[in-house]
């Protein structure tokens, strides 16, 4: 809710304004006088909007009545909203199998690949997605789109991903994505901030079979580094 602006040397009689298209903006009245030919006034309103997004428009109807002449406008409201999915899969084929799971296990050094998807849940164009994975230290510039095109129109996706591998001891990584509002041509929204999502990924690091997460010690010398039936838990 919030003032109507007039001009200030604007006095006289008062005119309502109707305003059945959202219940959170009462109905009010505009205080006029003679208004000249060709003349044009401005009434600005100030609503929040305590909604989820859906990705439908919002269409409020503006009505204005004068001396029973009435001219209504409908007003869409823009929302803007993004996701990020982030996953991980075991193996290295090209993205082909992402979406993976929130979470893998492997030894260290086992191929991985990491899948991340950004849906736009809004009901503007979304375009210049960039997203940003400090502790794998990448950005947009390495990862590889699977498929879907910017700019993402409502509800549509773009997946890229990502090929790495186990690191020893594991990471819970997340990753940050962040989209611009544009308009059908391309062009910035004025007014509209840039839009950003997070989603975390986890990686484990898996214990041989048989070495029970014990360092052994090579006592025989069989193979520099090798286990075999000899080799034993370091003491302490």
């Amino acid at each position: 809710n919030g003032p109507v602006s007039i001009p200030d040397d604007v006095t006289g009689s008062a005119f309502p304004l109707d305003n059945p298209g959202n219940p959170s903006v009462p109905d009010g009245y505009l205080v006029a006088s003679v208004m000249p030919v060709g003349a044009e006034w401005t009434i600005t309103f100030e609503a929040s909007i305590n909604d989820g997004v859906t990705g439908d428009a919002i269409v409020n109807e503006a009505k204005f009545s004068w001396f029973g002449e009435e001219t209504t406008r409908d007003i869409t409201i823009q929302l803007t909203g993004m996701t990020l999915q982030k996953t991980v899969y075991s193996g290295q084929d090209g993205g082909i199998s992402c979406p993976g799971g929130e979470q893998v296990a492997g030894t260290a050094g086992t191929e991985i690949t990491y899948c991340f998807r950004v849906t736009n849940v809004g009901n503007t164009d979304v375009d210049h997605i960039a997203i940003d994975d400090p502790q794998l230290n990448v950005d947009i510039n390495d990862l590889t789109v699977v498929s879907g095109t910017l700019p993402l129109g409502p509800d549509e996706s773009i997946s890229y991903y990502y090929e790495s591998t186990v690191p020893q001891g594991g990471i819970d990584n997340t990753a940050t994505a962040t989209g611009n509002p544009v308009d059908d041509q391309g062009d910035d929204i004025p007014g509209l901030d840039n839009i950003t999502a997070t989603d975390t990924a986890s990686v484990a690091e898996a214990v041989p079979a048989g070495i029970s997460g014990k360092v052994l010690d090579d006592r025989d010398g069989s193979s520099a580094g090798a286990i075999d039936g000899t080799d034993s838990p370091i003491p302490g």
